[in-house]
């Protein structure tokens, strides 16, 4: 997804395009400098930091794309390892200690980018050979951040603690469907946190002490259920 910037100009990070793209102000459409080379550079959606730079986790990119406070296009050190996998695209979350965490795809380790602006890989490194999250992580009232597993996230829901510490969360719940869940989570007016299942057969829940739960009628395991993120209503209710 692009990102709105305090200049109001908004940006998208390439996938196949070899640009990152701009809609100004005024509504013009800019192609910006420079040129990135290769193919699925990017694919999770970007996060603006406080310090008001936006920064796209790379998917088979080499590096971080960062656009500045001033609108201009850098590629970060340093390089991350394993430029042929399919390292990122989880939508990062933004978290209260400034610092921004995007869960691994197929690489093995967390991505940080501190309050600094700089690039670090947080242990420990989390097991599985692929495809680990996807869904984007969702901020809960306790200051943890939390993703659900994708297909071969054999640890399970991942967890930044209030410390920017990595945590990986089983509690007795059995998730390890394969292609469990896809879709964004959604915060509940109720402080719990919903992920609809794609290949998963429940609904699962993380409620407001960090457990988790699996919530609802048992659905077929063939198909894919559930992919776009959900909606918060007016009411209260999730869609």
């Amino acid at each position: 997804g692009g990102v709105l910037a305090p200049s109001g100009c908004t940006y998208f990070a390439p996938y196949d395009a070899g640009k990152v793209l701009c809609i100004t102000a005024d509504g013009k459409v800019q192609l910006l400098e420079p040129e990135i080379p290769g193919s699925m550079k990017y694919s999770a959606g970007g996060v603006l930091a406080p310090n008001g730079c936006i920064y796209f986790a790379p998917y088979e990119a080499g590096r971080v794309l960062c656009i500045n406070a001033e609108g201009n296009v850098e590629l970060l050190e340093p390089e991350i390892p394993d430029e042929d996998e399919s390292k990122y695209c989880a939508d990062g979350v933004l978290a209260p200690n400034g610092c921004i965490y995007f869960a691994p795809c197929d690489v093995g380790r967390v991505l940080c980018i501190n309050v600094e602006g700089h690039v670090e890989l947080l242990d420990p490194e989390i097991p599985g050979y692929g495809e680990k999250y996807s869904a984007g992580g969702v901020l809960a009232p306790s200051g943890c951040i939390y993703f659900a597993p994708y297909a071969d996230a054999t640890g399970g829901t991942l967890c930044i603690n209030t410390e920017g510490k990595v945590e990986l969360l089983a509690n007795g719940v059995e998730l390890l469907e394969p292609m469990g869940y896809c879709a964004g989570g959604v915060l509940a007016p109720n402080g719990c946190i919903y992920f609809a299942p794609l290949r998963a057969r429940r609904v699962l829940c993380i409620n407001v002490e960090g457990q988790l739960e699996l919530l609802g009628p048992e659905m077929i395991p063939r198909g894919w259920k559930y992919s776009a993120g959900g909606v918060l209503a007016p009411s209260g209710c999730i869609y």
